[in-house]
């Protein structure tokens, strides 16, 4: 599908985050299952924390749901960090990129 190779030609993955990413359909089930299960006025903005991030997948996923205000996004993995700075650009989102506090740790 062109309309798929288009979205994804400027993402970028690892073979150990492509492994990891959790697949669309999966990562749209699991942002409504969340925030179904989390909004009892569906009109209510939140704010979600990806704790295990990887290359974006699920942060993405969260950041298109029109009911979210804000996903801190968090990745130990500097690689996989510096990728998905990189893959939430790609949507149009804003990061702020911290340094990592693990490494040399």
């Amino acid at each position: 599908n062109n309309t798929i190779q288009n979205e994804y030609a400027n993402i970028r993955v690892t073979n150990v985050g492509l492994y990891s990413m959790t697949r669309r359909e999966e990562s749209y089930f699991i942002t409504n299952l969340i925030l179904h299960s989390n909004l009892r006025n569906q009109n209510r903005m939140v704010e979600i924390v990806d704790a295990t991030s990887g290359i974006g997948g699920n942060s993405i996923s969260f950041a298109l749901h029109p009911n979210v205000k804000h996903v801190i996004s968090i990745e130990s993995n500097t690689l996989h960090a510096t990728i998905l700075a990189h893959n939430i650009r790609c949507y149009g989102y804003h990061f702020d990129q911290y340094p990592n506090p693990w490494v040399g740790a």
